[in-house]
């Protein structure tokens, strides 16, 4: 007797994302027909950007369709604009409507800057230019004091 595949929609392409595609493929096998969804192309590896300023490595990127095409599911590269619970469909930003049996939210969290004008709060989304622009200004001697 056969069964049709569960849909699983996996919405995000980060560290949850990527991993729940994984051990949903490693568990469910022919089981479940998975798509992966994400408003990025890329997966990227956030804790080796804080070297990147300072010429000692750079940013780990993958794409999330070859991701996705490893783990046998599909990647739609559209963001998550609303899910409607009572007809198990979602909708996203490219107007393309998603029907699904389980919905997996993996959307993570977003950074905030902690302190407000005159600091610069710097993580990997501030790009290699920000902290590097600091550096020379603390060099050239136009900073004076800086606080970490």
């Amino acid at each position: 007797m056969t069964t049709t595949p569960h849909r699983v929609v996996i919405a995000g392409g980060g560290v949850a994302g990527i991993e729940a595609l994984l051990a949903l493929r490693a568990l469910g096998g022919d089981h479940v027909e998975l798509t992966l969804v994400s408003p990025t192309p890329d997966f990227v590896y956030r804790p080796l950007a804080v070297a990147e300023p300072f010429a000692l490595g750079h940013q780990r990127r993958t794409p999330l369709a070859e991701a996705a095409r490893r783990a046998e599911a599909a990647f739609v590269h559209a963001p998550l604009t609303s899910v409607d619970v009572a007809t198990r469909t979602m909708r996203l930003g490219d107007g393309q409507e998603l029907a699904y049996d389980a919905l997996v939210l993996a959307t993570g969290a977003a950074s905030e800057p902690a302190f407000g004008n005159g600091v610069l709060t710097w993580d990997d989304s501030s790009g290699v230019e920000a902290l590097g622009g600091l550096l020379r200004d603390l060099e050239e001697g136009y900073s004076q004091r800086l606080a970490i």
